[in-house]
């Protein structure tokens, strides 16, 4: 019997999961285990067929299905991604799995590694028929918060009024591409750089349309969140601290006083424009 799925995502549902679904495809399931953290997904490799099962739960559906199609429009524009193995995914008990290819020898992608390889993608003619969603960053945290553990009911109501802050500010965003497709969430990790030197992109849950909504003139500033620990502060000292103020100020040091930790919060938390890339 499949884990019941009114329950947050699982280590032991995904390999329970996996473990039917390698029966029903006739996959050897021998050495798997769950890839990374399991939140909205699970991804299990099978090392003995080269593919890992993606583990949703059965709302996302849509998700799941536009992801498989993604990839196979950018392996039609020759951008390097992961690949399906088939075509549709397969229900599993109310959870669908779709099987993929893994990345053969997979290296995280360095800095300029994920920054060509986004370039590359942002210069892509968007699919034609495929209906990209609009880019919204902040997807799916409400649920991060509505599922989170361990905190405080007074946390959870903070970060609920930041949720909404932030999302005020997203859409005060000047674009800083052109129109076009985005990863969505491009981090090295979701990167991977193979042996023969290509770098394929993965995690295409999210790939999105850029801008979404935005207006010209708007503003691209949006308010530093969350605090900065005293403790890190003496790091920034040198970037922050007063020009040598010369023979007369070593004279009357009273003139350049040295900046406090209390200076430096404050200046830390003003807000600061973010360059979009």
């Amino acid at each position: 019997m499949a884990a019941p799925t009114s329950e947050p995502l699982t280590q032991e549902a995904a390999l329970h999961t996996a473990t039917q679904a390698g029966t029903a495809l006739g996959l050897a399931v021998a050495g798997r285990r769950v890839l990374g953290p399991v939140g909205a997904n699970a991804s299990v490799p099978l090392p003995k067929e080269g593919l890992v099962l993606r583990i949703t739960a059965r709302h996302s559906a849509d998700r799941v299905r536009r992801e498989l199609d993604v990839a196979g429009w950018l392996d039609t524009a020759g951008v390097p991604a992961v690949r399906p193995a088939r075509s549709a995914p397969l229900e599993i008990g109310g959870l669908l799995v779709s099987v993929w290819h893994q990345v053969a020898e997979p290296r995280m992608a360095t800095s300029a590694e994920l920054s060509a390889a986004l370039r590359r993608l942002h210069a892509t003619p968007p699919p034609q028929d495929i209906v990209l969603p609009q880019l919204e960053p902040l997807r799916g945290v409400d649920h991060y918060l509505h599922t989170a553990t361990g905190i405080s009911g007074d946390a959870r109501s903070y970060l609920h009024t930041r949720l909404h802050e932030l999302r005020r500010a997203y859409q005060d965003l000047q674009p800083g591409l052109a129109p076009g497709p985005v990863h969505g969430d491009a981090y090295r990790r979701n990167f991977a750089r193979t042996p023969d030197g290509e770098i394929v992109a993965m995690d295409l849950e999210r790939v999105s349309h850029w801008p979404a909504g935005m207006g010209p003139g708007r503003r691209r500033r949006l308010p530093r969140p969350g605090l900065v620990h005293r403790r890190g502060l003496h790091r920034l000292r040198p970037r922050l601290r007063p020009r040598r103020p010369g023979l007369a100020g070593l004279r009357h040091p009273g003139r350049h006083p040295r900046p406090t930790d209390d200076h430096l919060a404050r200046r830390l938390h003003r807000p600061r424009t973010l360059p979009l890339q």
